[in-house]
């Protein structure tokens, strides 16, 4: 049967040489226990919406369960989560999301359609550590995407005022692709004040995040072509703490006490 879904495609960058350098067992173990923290924190989210989701290997692919913005908003809690998990984990995630028709049996594990192939090319086109979102997404969902729906003005006791996103996980960037070029896009917020845990059970901060994607850096140093994505996404991290505010209110951390960086 045909049906408009929201999907994501996010895929994991360098993750053959990930691979080859720490093994199978080791790469696998990260691997699962993110995306098994990650789900649970999702799911805790979602707040009766579900999702398909479907890994094979360093791609996943993430279908919501209807055609509404609940479908949507779950899409992107869950993509959210994902990043939140892998990332720190020294899994780079690139990827993005998109709307359209689908074919989808799950019994026979078939998916195809419109909607993911928007998603497949969206994600090869960007040149970052980062997930976007396709304008089928914004056009299906334009009452949402409007400013005035996404921004909200807060009164403070000092008498100022303060501007912050009402969905912080989603934010207006300028996507870097590949090639040099820029496109204006919103983007799914993976630092929105939000913390992990370490295998300790430590609190990772924002200055540690930025530490983990400078080391992936280095790694690549000698190859340009990867070293502009980790660049790319150090502009969005600086971005995003430089620019976007959030009240209190809007604070928290996710857990993951079982898993620690592959280095």
């Amino acid at each position: 049967m045909i049906k408009n879904r929201t999907i994501a495609f996010l895929d994991i960058l360098g993750f053959t040489t990930l691979v080859e350098k720490h093994g199978v067992a080791r790469i696998g173990q990260v691997y699962s226990n993110g995306v098994r923290l990650a789900s649970a924190y999702a799911k805790n989210q979602l707040e009766g919406e579900t999702c398909k989701v479907c890994i094979f290997s360093d791609s996943i692919a993430i279908f919501s369960s209807t055609d509404s913005l609940n479908g949507f908003l779950a899409v992107a809690t869950y993509v959210n989560c994902i990043m939140r998990y892998l990332i720190p984990l020294q899994l780079p995630i690139r990827g993005a999301i998109a709307f359209g028709d689908m074919f989808i049996n799950e019994n026979r594990s078939i998916f195809l359609g419109n909607g993911y192939l928007k998603a497949v090319r969206l994600e090869k086109k960007q040149s970052w550590i980062g997930v976007s979102i396709d304008s089928s997404a914004e056009n299906a969902f334009q009452d949402f995407f409007q400013a005035h729906n996404l921004i909200q003005e807060i009164n403070l006791p000092d008498g100022k005022s303060l501007s912050w996103y009402k969905y912080p996980t989603i934010i207006k960037y300028e996507v870097p692709m590949e090639g040099g070029e820029i496109e204006p896009m919103f983007t799914i917020n993976w630092l929105n004040k939000l913390h992990c845990l370490d295998a300790k059970g430590v609190n990772i901060p924002h200055e540690k995040i930025v530490k983990i994607v400078q080391d992936t850096l280095g790694k690549y140093d000698d190859n340009n072509h990867i070293k502009e994505k980790y660049l790319n996404t150090l502009k969005y991290i600086q971005y995003i703490n430089s620019t976007v505010q959030f009240p209190d209110g809007l604070t928290g951390r996710y857990i993951s006490k079982t898993t620690a960086p592959i280095s």
